[in-house]
């Protein structure tokens, strides 16, 4: 039955099991490099978490799949019909894929950095642009994740080169009218069920990732193509000064402000101690913000990202169990 289908069907299918399989791999991959992470978890989460991220992965793969699904049915796009439609077709997807690998080779990078996966703060980071790139060239091996994506994105394109030659070849006894277009509307009802994502009144959302207390396990659900662009549509609005100043005054009582400025919105606080100490202390204490201890490479962290830091910490004394809440 499934040979007998339409050409762009049988493409279809094919392109969408090959995608599947790969951000699969790469999910199996995620899970073996980080699985100290989620080492408390339970078998169930674990397997809920990939269960879920099967299903991420399947839209993911749709929808790449998805402007060759609305558009290959015209002729002069169509891949059966002309081979000129067929090579812009491939290259759309060797693209395409560019693209989504990179995404992945960066999730990567950034999971290991910060525990995260990839999401819209990415934005944040991206500027100054010399900066950005100084850092990550210093950081990750870029030349090598180049190279490994050229053979990935070469792979994939003769995968999905074979797999055109062989879902686009005639064949020998097709389905007639009727059960050609009962099949292509299962398989339509089928793709926008898989888009989707559950059956429900609601769609399958990045947020179900997050059923369970670990944040690890979480991460294991999720797919940072599509958590990246979900986070994108929800840019960070900044705070509203006049509401600020609405409240100023009850706000400055509460924090104790000796000396309220509602007009430039001042929360400074100064305390002068009760006794002074007798001698004068040596103590330096380093305090970063956002800096966690995982980041560090005195505390394991292999990507070797804070060579001062850890200077500072094997020449005077690293207090392990400082915690900042």
């Amino acid at each position: 039955m499934l040979s007998r289908l339409p050409a762009l069907a049988r493409l279809l299918i094919a392109l969408t099991a090959i995608n599947v399989a790969v951000f699969a791999a790469f999910r199996v991959v995620f899970w073996a490099a980080f699985h100290e992470a989620s080492a408390s978890a339970s078998w169930a989460d674990i397997l809920k978490a990939l269960y879920l991220g099967l299903k991420f992965d399947l839209r993911l793969a749709l929808l790449l799949g998805l402007p060759l699904a609305l558009l290959g049915w015209i002729p002069i796009f169509d891949p059966a019909r002309r081979r000129a439609a067929r090579i812009a077709w491939l290259g759309y997807l060797a693209a395409a894929q560019c693209v989504v690998l990179l995404l992945y080779f960066v999730d990567f990078g950034h999971y290991s950095y910060v525990r995260e996966r990839l999401n819209a703060s990415l934005a944040d980071h991206l500027t100054p642009v010399a900066v950005a790139a100084r850092v990550a060239w210093e950081t990750y091996p870029v030349l090598p994740g180049v190279l490994g994506l050229l053979l990935l994105v070469s792979g994939y394109a003769w995968l999905a080169r074979r797999a055109a030659r062989s879902a686009l070849a005639p064949v020998a006894e097709p389905l007639g009218k009727w059960p050609r277009r009962a099949a292509v509307g299962a398989l339509a009802a089928l793709y926008l069920l898989g888009l989707y994502g559950k059956w429900s009144r609601y769609p399958l959302r990045w947020s179900e990732a997050y059923f369970s207390s670990s944040e690890a396990v979480a991460a294991l659900a999720l797919n940072p193509v599509l958590f990246l662009a979900d986070t994108a549509e929800n840019p960070g609005r900044p705070y509203d000064a006049g509401k600020v100043r609405e409240h100023y005054s009850y706000m400055a009582s509460l924090l104790g402000v000796k000396a309220p400025d509602p007009q430039n919105l001042v929360f400074a606080r100064y305390v002068t101690p009760r006794n002074r100490p007798a001698v004068k202390y040596n103590l330096v204490v380093i305090h970063l913000e956002s800096f966690a201890a995982f980041k560090a490479g005195v505390f394991g962290n292999r990507l070797d990202a804070t060579p001062a830091f850890d200077a500072i910490a094997r020449e005077g004394i690293l207090f392990t169990n400082f915690f900042v809440p």
